[in-house]
């Protein structure tokens, strides 16, 4: 058998496996590849987001328990590109990530890529077999009379399906995990007593879910229309929920989140009316 030939592209070459930037954030990249006797790839990745927000206190201690993604990615001809895994990393933990490639036994040559930007979300991945896809609808209800919080008034309003997905394709990253326009106003932080701070982190943050994903075909999937309530939003559930939410979403459940009432906030596209 032909010894195999790998290359770990990260930000075009392989940076020292103990960065010496002192309290900076280190995009991700390859800190080092080794092929055991049997072919299997094993691949380190590293990072940091050290020094990334100027965070003191408890918001700095939140955010060093949420988490970094690491996508990693595969070729053999550095054209046709497949996705291997999506690695999760605690903000905290300073080890190196670890992902063996036991597909590189019996291939002449195998390449790699990660993206260097840094991938934040605020849960743990989906436990379900199936991807999360997302939809957003702009809707429009006639008989929506409370106009009395939009300037102009307007009956629209929008509405976002969730469903069970297929593996997104290789270069697709997850969508933000709320509308980062919404996510970057202090008021609503401020409003209900949080930490202003979080206008910072929020908009960075990347939710489980892909925009406009393909249906996964596996089979035929229950419907729930979700009304997600006071201090909600369509792209989310509140802390303690959230995870449980998404956790059905990536396993056989296909919700439609939207208002039942008026929300406090609504971000609109702009809608040309066809006459």
């Amino acid at each position: 058998m032909k010894p195999s030939t790998l290359l770990a592209l990260g930000l075009g070459l392989l940076l020292p496996a103990h960065p010496t930037l002192s309290a900076q954030p280190v995009p991700h990249h390859f800190s080092g590849v080794t092929v055991s006797p049997d072919h299997t790839a094993t691949l380190s990745l590293d990072g940091s987001v050290v020094g990334m927000f100027n965070l003191t206190g408890t918001i700095s201690n939140q955010f060093r328990q949420m988490f970094d993604l690491y996508p990693v990615e595969a070729s053999s001809n550095l054209m046709d590109w497949t996705p291997l895994a999506w690695l999760l990393r605690t903000n905290n933990d300073p080890s190196p990530l670890i992902f063996q490639d036991t597909n590189a036994a019996g291939l002449n040559q195998r390449f790699y890529r990660t993206f260097a930007n840094h991938l934040l979300t605020a849960f743990p991945k989906p436990s379900g077999p199936f991807a999360v896809g997302t939809v957003d609808r702009v809707m429009i209800d006639p008989a929506r009379t409370n106009l009395y919080r939009y300037s102009p008034p307007t009956n629209a309003f929008m509405a976002t399906f969730w469903y069970p997905a297929d593996t997104p394709a290789a270069g697709v990253l997850p969508a933000a995990m709320w509308d980062r326009h919404f996510a970057a106003d202090t008021t609503g932080y401020s409003t209900f007593g949080l930490d202003t701070r979080w206008a910072l982190i929020a908009p960075r943050l990347a939710g489980h879910r892909f925009l406009q994903t393909p249906l996964s075909n596996a089979g035929t999937y229950p419907v729930i229309v979700h009304s997600h309530g006071l201090m909600g939003s369509r792209n989310r559930r509140p802390p303690k929920s959230w995870p449980a939410t998404a956790m059905s979403w990536s396993h056989w459940i296909m919700p439609i989140a939207g208002p039942r009432n008026f929300p406090m906030v609504a971000i609109l596209p702009v809608i040309t009316p066809v006459t």
